[in-house]
């Protein structure tokens, strides 16, 4: 994760590791949300989903929100693998 002052307004007034929540469907049961990249997306099933929870930086001056992965190489990696497998060429 990113640190150093706001990007935006440059205040260095942050806060980190903030957990992003989602309520869900309408139910009460709140979960993180995340990203997600599969390995291998046109299969049927096992489509090899790699999740890594999404975290945020607070500006505590003006608000702004930056969001990061909390694990980018796997995601990366799962993603490469998954636009191989789908022909699509993936860029450095």
């Amino acid at each position: 994760m990113k640190s150093g002052p706001c990007a935006k307004c440059g205040s260095k007034d942050m806060a980190d590791g903030i957990r992003l929540m989602d309520r869900g469907h309408g139910s009460q049961d709140a979960g993180d949300l995340s990203a997600r990249a599969q390995t291998h997306p046109r299969a049927w099933l096992f489509k090899g989903n790699v999740r890594s929870p999404l975290v945020a930086r607070v500006c505590g001056a003006c608000g702004f929100v930056e969001l990061y992965v909390e694990d980018p190489r796997a995601i990366v990696e799962a993603a490469r693998k998954g636009q191989t497998e789908a022909g699509v060429e993936f860029l450095e």
